[in-house]
C-alpha cells in the first residue's frame, strides 16, 4: 500500500497483518531473490495486455502504464528507477514492523547501508560480550540473569531502608506539631515512603521530608489531619517549588535554602 525510500530507512506498508514467523521468512525470500541475481524485465505492455496481466499497483491507472517484472518473484507497477540485476540491490535486512492504519509498516534497508548497520551491532554486541563477560550468542542471557540479579538486589535494599527508616521512626516522640526533617541520599520514592510512616505513626500532624539533590530539595509531605495539596501550592509559592499531590500526600521539589525551607513551612502549618 506504501513504498518509502528515506535517508534512515525504507519503510513499506501493507493492508495485512504478519507475525514475526512471517516477516522472518519474507526477509528469506527477499535474499534468496537477490542470490539469485535475476535480470528484470521493464516493459509497457499494450492495453490489451495490460488486461489480462496480473500486476500490483496502489491505484487505478490510466495512459501507458510501466511494468517492472522480477521473473518468478514480482510483477509491479511502478515508474522508478530499478536495477538491472537483483544481485545488484545487496543484503537486505529488516529492522522492525509496527501496526500501521489496519496493517503493518516495515522498516528495512539494504545493499552498504544495511552491511553498516549490522556492522555497528556487531560492534556493540562485541562491547557488550565483554562488558558481560558472555559469549556473543548468550548476551541475551547474560542481560536476563543480570536483570534478575539487579531486582533481587532492589527488593533487599527497598526491604533495609524500611527496615532503617522504621528504627529511625522511633527516635521521634508523638506529637501533634509539624515534623520537618532534611534527609540524605534518599530518591523520591524512599522520601515518600519515611515521610509515610511518620504521619501514619503521629510524629506530627504534618510531616515534611526533604533530601537535597544538585541544586535542588526533593521533597515529600504528608498528614492524616492537614490538607497537603493545599500546603503544598503555598511552599512552591514560597519556595519556587513545583509538585502537588492530594490532601493526605504531596510531592515535588523546591528551589530554595534549608532556613528558607524550615521558615516556610513553620509558618504555614
Amino acid at each position: 500500500m506504501g513504498f518509502h525510500m528515506g535517508s534512515e530507512e525504507i519503510t513499506i506498508d501493507f493492508n495485512g497483518t504478519m507475525t514475526m514467523d512471517e516477516l522472518q521468512e519474507l526477509e528469506m525470500k527477499a535474499n534468496q531473490a537477490v542470490y539469485a541475481d535475476i535480470p528484470f524485465m521493464i516493459t509497457c505492455p499494450e492495453p490489451e495486455e495490460l488486461e489480462r496481466m496480473e500486476y500490483r499497483s496502489k491505484k487505478e491507472l490510466t495512459g501507458e502504464v510501466r511494468i517492472v517484472t522480477v521473473p518468478d518473484v514480482d510483477v509491479c507497477a511502478c515508474c522508478g528507477t530499478h536495477v538491472e540485476k537483483s544481485g545488484e540491490i545487496g543484503l537486505i535486512k529488516v529492522l522492525g514492523m509496527i501496526h500501521y492504519k489496519g496493517g503493518v509498516r516495515i522498516s528495512m534497508l539494504c545493499g552498504r547501508p544495511a552491511l553498516k548497520y549490522l556492522d555497528n551491532l556487531q560492534r556493540q554486541m562485541n562491547g557488550l560480550s565483554v562488558l558481560l563477560s558472555s559469549k556473543i550468542g548468550k548476551v541475551a542471557e547474560a542481560v536476563e540473569k543480570l536483570k534478575m540479579e539487579n531486582t533481587d538486589k532492589e527488593f533487599q535494599l527497598a526491604k533495609a531502608y524500611q527496615e532503617m527508616f522504621a528504627v529511625k521512626a522511633e527516635n521521634y516522640p508523638d506529637s501533634d506539631r509539624p515534623l520537618l526533617l532534611f534527609e540524605e541520599g534518599l530518591n523520591p520514592v524512599q522520601i515518600r515512603q519515611f515521610c509515610t510512616l511518620l504521619y501514619e505513626k503521629k510524629k506530627g500532624n504534618a510531616v515534611v521530608v526533604c533530601a537535597k539533590k544538585g541544586d535542588i530539595y526533593q521533597y515529600a509531605a504528608g498528614s492524616s489531619c492537614e490538607d497537603m495539596k493545599a500546603f503544598s501550592r503555598t511552599l512552591n509559592g514560597l519556595l519556587n517549588g513545583r509538585g502537588g499531590g492530594s490532601s493526605q500526600m504531596a510531592q515535588g521539589t523546591f528551589q530554595a535554602s534549608e532556613e528558607e525551607i524550615r521558615k516556610a513551612v513553620e509558618e504555614n502549618i
